[in-house]
């Protein structure tokens, strides 16, 4: 919900809200697009190798909703997780956008809050190279999939965040 007086500035427990919004809609995201890669590669796995005697749409059907079961528990499992990550990022955003960008200047916004995600995000995978197993192309397809792709997904979400507050800070201004 919008602040009510246009031309007062976003207060923290609304900002935290779109935040943990932002961050709810991007695992929705991400998981929905786990889920169709998935159902894409399990289907075409199964159509290449099933007996068609074992009866195809029955093995289709169930792996999906196999795949189905697992992808949104873990989503949900790990939707607190994602708010509390959302919220925190929207206030730092927003306190880093108010020091740093006080003319309002849209791609200074972006820059903060694409900055602003990739540096926790930089420092997860310098952590996990550190102290990693041993690089394979297996390991760098997973960990590119299952850790890079919804690090990308954060510092994008947090970029277009950014610009959508500073829209609004810049709007409050006029």
């Amino acid at each position: 919900m919008p602040p009510t007086d246009p031309t007062s500035r976003p207060g923290l427990g609304w900002l935290a809200g779109r935040g943990a919004g932002a961050a709810s809609l991007a695992l929705l995201a991400y998981t929905l697009a786990f889920l169709l890669y998935a159902f894409t590669r399990s289907g075409l796995t199964l159509l290449a190798t099933v007996n068609e005697a074992a009866g195809l749409p029955a093995t289709l059907l169930a792996t999906w909703v196999a795949l189905s079961i697992a992808a949104l528990t873990i989503a949900l499992l790990v939707w607190p997780l994602a708010a509390l990550v959302g919220a925190v990022t929207a206030l730092l955003i927003s306190a880093l956008c108010a020091a740093w960008n006080r003319e309002h200047v849209p791609g200074r916004a972006l820059a903060i809050g694409a900055g602003a995600c990739a540096a926790p995000a930089a420092l997860i995978a310098l952590a996990l190279a550190g102290v990693g197993p041993a690089w394979t192309p297996s390991l760098a397809e997973t960990l590119g999939f299952w850790l890079g792709l919804p690090l990308l997904v954060y510092i994008a979400t947090g970029g277009l965040a950014s610009l959508e507050l500073n829209r609004q800070l810049a709007a409050a201004r006029s």
